[in-house]
């Protein structure tokens, strides 16, 4: 569960990494404008290789709430607190971290 206290960038990369190289098609689909070509595809010597570099590549060009709001689409109850959904809190509370900076 995620909560407004310990939400932290890198564990929220860290944390979608491994669900990607869990069921990285499942995961590659909710991503929007992901293209693969296949000459780079071939750079690697091996698909899980690959995979790995594609999800980095991925996650890199994503700010957190974004990512957040893909797991929020797919799970709603992983921001559950206390049954009350915070998701909405945790993105306010995003937003003003950013402002802050």
């Amino acid at each position: 569960m995620l909560s407004k206290e310990n939400i932290r960038d890198n564990s929220v990369f860290e944390l979608l990494k491994v669900y990607m190289q869990d069921d990285y098609f499942y995961w590659l689909d909710k991503f929007k404008n992901t293209s693969i070509k296949t000459h780079d595809m071939a750079k690697f010597s091996s698909f899980e290789n690959f995979r790995d570099v594609h999800i980095d590549e991925l996650l890199k060009s994503c700010y957190v709430k974004d990512l957040l709001s893909i797991v929020h689409g797919i799970d709603a109850t992983v921001f559950e607190e206390n049954g009350v959904d915070i998701y909405k809190e945790i993105q306010e509370a995003i937003g003003r971290r950013k402002t802050l900076a």
